[in-house]
């Protein structure tokens, strides 16, 4: 697209359109390629530069590159905030750095502190940006009434931006707002409606989440083959975008489904496919700073062991999850892990 036209500003703003839409479509490896062609046509122009790395710093962390995402910080951070705009993108950018480093208290912070700033400004695509990140994290450690109030005064600014990326994100931190709340029908068609409008617009990442948001709905309706094939789907679909996250809590439900699915009758051999994909699962968030999902993931692998009659591996799952629910403070797990230790207790008496 770009290629076509004269050299200097118009080739710029013709990159960056590109870059924009080939981020919003889960290439960002082209992406990058993009920013780094407008850097070059603009005779690394200071603000065009600053922002475009900021813009990579953003895409490389996409891509689980957080090393190199680092870098590209420090290489704008030497050029410096030279706008209000990039004031806010460097406050929004650390965010994004912290919570990929495993910080997600202070991101949750430095992600309020952007929105703020961005606010006072009037920028507003970064205040999006900001709010949907922290909505997300908000909403585990505040609680989904807060987040759903957040969500619910940001979705219809970012339809009326024209950002359907950012009100995708926003409408999936609702749905697993609704999660937390017991409300699984209302998450259920908040997911749909997400899956729908993705698929047509071709946001695969969105895509991505909501069909991981599919997985669950079906585990908590008890629909558990109906969880196995959007299981499969996700898991395609994450590896695919190289999404570790959603490729891995997917295969964690894919494992306690078909683990369900043998206490309901089904053949034997399928505990074993549980317990491969419980272990993948593990592989592939071991890439990622630990998080909830992290906990989750030894917990459904610890039950699978139970109903395996391998109580050495079941207690060492079980025993990681405690450690990590412990570390993170997640009192809506403590429940699910009490369960978990009276089964274990039980097997343990009777073996």
């Amino acid at each position: 697209m770009s290629g076509v036209l004269p050299k200097g500003s118009s080739r710029v703003r013709v990159l960056q359109v590109e870059a924009a839409l080939l981020r919003h479509h889960s290439d960002y490896a082209e992406s990058i390629a993009a920013l780094r062609r407008a850097i070059a046509e603009s005779n690394e122009d200071p603000k065009i530069t600053c922002e475009a790395l900021l813009s990579i710093v953003d895409l490389r962390i996409r891509l689980r590159q957080v090393e190199e995402a680092g870098n590209e910080y420090a290489e704008a951070e030497r050029i410096g905030p030279l706008t209000r705009r990039l004031q806010v993108y460097f406050l929004l950018s650390e965010a994004r750095l912290m919570e990929a480093r495993g910080q997600a208290q202070i991101s949750r912070h430095r992600y309020q502190d952007a929105f703020q700033l961005a606010r006072r400004f009037k920028i507003t695509d970064l205040a999006l940006e900001s709010i949907a990140a922290w909505s997300r994290l908000e909403e585990l450690e505040s609680g989904p009434e807060v987040a759903l109030r957040i969500t619910d005064e940001a979705i219809p600014e970012a339809r009326q931006a024209g950002r359907m990326d950012i009100a995708f994100n926003l409408r999936l931190v609702r749905a697993r707002a609704y999660f937390r709340l017991g409300q699984i029908a209302l998450a259920e068609s908040e997911i749909k409606l997400v899956r729908t409008e993705a698929e047509s617009l071709g946001y695969l990442n969105q895509l991505c989440y909501a069909l991981d948001g599919l997985v669950a709905a079906a585990l908590q309706g008890g629909r558990l083959t109906e969880a196995v094939a959007y299981a499969k789907q996700t898991t395609a679909l994450a590896e695919r975008l190289g999404n570790d996250l959603v490729l891995g809590h997917a295969l964690a439900m894919l494992c306690v489904a078909e683990r369900r699915l043998v206490g309901e009758g089904a053949s034997g051999e399928l505990l074993q496919d549980s317990i491969s994909h419980g272990k993948r699962s593990l592989e592939v968030l071991g890439r990622l700073p630990d998080s909830d999902i992290t906990a989750v993931a030894h917990g459904y692998l610890a039950e699978a062991y139970i109903s395996a009659g391998n109580l050495r591996e079941a207690r060492a799952s079980y025993e990681s999850a405690i450690e990590l629910n412990k570390r993170f403070g997640l009192g809506w797990l403590s429940e699910a892990l009490s369960d978990l230790a009276v089964k274990l207790s039980k097997a343990s008496a009777g073996s």
